[in-house]
């Protein structure tokens, strides 16, 4: 982004975050909502990827299975409690009764690595949606695919692109 008709320099924001993270999402949205009301001068934002576990398997784990291990035991239901009432205070829902799997989301990174710069804000939103709302599978290509579809980028060429294991190595 350039300078703005008004002469500011564009402020660098660097957002790292993983799409299996709850609260990676509300800060999304707390990010979205705060660059919504910002005029003050352009704002360019980098997307970094992070790992809430880097040694999930390609195809994940069962999500429930993973976190009880993960968190000792700890009830669950009082965690997704909290998380939903500090999501429902950004507009966010979440439901917990669709997600299945603990993602391993190499393949969602790449995919915002190689979306074009004004892409990656809203489709990084429709990753944490497919995910997080509607219970999607986030490990999977064709998933991934739809995902990236629906954002106005080509299917095929994105296919081939991460099929092809571009992004794999900066992820």
């Amino acid at each position: 982004m350039t300078e703005a008709a008004n002469g500011n320099a564009p402020i660098a924001v660097t957002m790292i975050a993983d799409f299996a993270c709850p609260w990676c999402r509300i800060g999304k949205a707390n990010l979205d909502a705060a660059l919504a009301s910002w005029t003050s001068a352009p704002v360019d934002v980098t997307y970094l990827p992070f790992f809430l576990d880097s040694s999930l398997p390609a195809e994940g784990k069962d999500f429930r299975e993973n976190l009880t291990q993960k968190f000792q035991g700890a009830p669950l239901e009082a965690m997704f409690d909290r998380v939903s009432q500090a999501g429902a205070q950004s507009g966010l829902e979440f439901r917990w009764d669709l997600v299945g799997k603990s993602p391993n989301t190499t393949l969602a990174h790449q995919l915002i690595f190689i979306a074009p710069d004004d892409v990656k804000g809203p489709l990084s939103t429709a990753i944490y949606d497919a995910y997080f709302l509607q219970g999607k599978d986030i490990t999977n290509l064709d998933t991934l695919v739809e995902i990236a579809a629906a954002a106005g980028l080509d299917r095929d060429e994105i296919r081939r692109r991460l099929e092809s294991g571009e992004g794999s190595a900066e992820v």
